[in-house]
């Protein structure tokens, strides 16, 4: 059996291209959501957060006048200034709630809705006894993992979420995606790196290429453009907030590395990005200026 993890806040607003000033309400997508998946007969669970304001609870207060099957919970006492490690532990949260007859999992955002090509996407992956997992984009660096979607086996679900979750506040690299594709492979290969990672990086692509090219091989699959294309994120289409041409939706290798000083720029910008991330105010006053940097997430 197919379950599905609807995981995320009810109201968000989001830390990159496509920010939603006043918050979006999610009530929408999720019930929308849900309605294709009882159509399909899976499984589901609505994972979020215990509410902080009276918007929140009134959405509460729908879903379970809908009689949906939600849990909410509290967020996790950590710093995490991107949410990275409160989103893998509200998906784990769903996980223990859903039935153990559900053999397949897939984990989708509560602000996307899906069309049904997503969804007959899923099911075709379901049936292919594989054990790789099911992300939403790589692209053309190492380590790279895109988290809007998660779909695999029960099993391969666990050993991804719980490897990460044991982490608990180490963070290997400054952008969310790498530090997830870090993270999976040390759980997958345990694969330790005796020195910092920007050495990794920054001086040693053709290292870090070879290690992510075999990984990703052997460990992952991609969704496709055109089902990627046809996600609906807070009522726009995906591809009018990143366009397709940044990522990659195949695991073929990568064949060459991008040149040193813009592997030296990014790894610059990704350190930007997560400091102006753990001090909110001080980018609310860049954003004004027009210097905040453009992010991925």
């Amino acid at each position: 059996m197919i379950g599905v993890i609807i995981q995320g806040p009810l109201i968000t607003f989001g830390q990159g291209p496509n920010n939603s000033i006043e918050g979006f309400n999610s009530c929408y997508t999720i019930t929308e959501n849900i309605k294709a998946i009882n159509r399909l007969g899976f499984n589901y669970i609505i994972s979020t957060w215990n509410a902080n304001n009276s918007d929140e609870l009134t959405i509460i207060k729908q879903l379970n006048d809908l009689n949906l099957n939600l849990i909410t919970i509290d967020s996790p006492n950590i710093v995490d200034p991107d949410h990275r490690y409160k989103h893998h532990f509200g998906i784990n949260a769903g996980l223990n709630e859903l039935s153990k007859d559900v053999n397949f999992i897939v984990k989708i955002r509560t602000d996307q809705l899906y069309q049904n090509k997503f969804w007959d996407f899923m099911v075709s992956i379901s049936e292919q006894d594989t054990e790789k997992l099911c992300i939403s984009e790589l692209y053309y660096e190492p380590f790279f993992m895109g988290d809007f979607i998660y779909a695999g086996k029960r099993s391969v679900i666990e050993k991804f979420i719980i490897g990460f979750l044991d982490y608990k506040r180490t963070n290997f690299h400054p952008c969310l995606a790498m530090d997830i594709g870090i993270k999976y492979y040390n759980t997958c290969k345990f694969k330790k790196f005796p020195l910092p990672l920007f050495v990794y990086f920054v001086f040693m692509p053709n290292y870090t290429r070879n290690l992510w090219n075999n990984f990703i091989q052997d460990n992952i699959i991609v969704i496709p453009k055109n089902v990627r294309n046809g996600i609906l994120w807070r009522n726009i289409p995906i591809s009018k907030i990143i366009t397709c041409d940044l990522f990659r939706f195949n695991s073929n290798p990568i064949e060459k590395n991008i040149n040193f000083l813009e592997r030296l720029f990014n790894y610059i910008t990704h350190i930007k990005i997560y400091l102006l991330k753990a001090h909110p105010k001080i980018a609310k006053n860049l954003r004004k200026l027009k210097k905040f940097p453009e992010v991925l997430r």
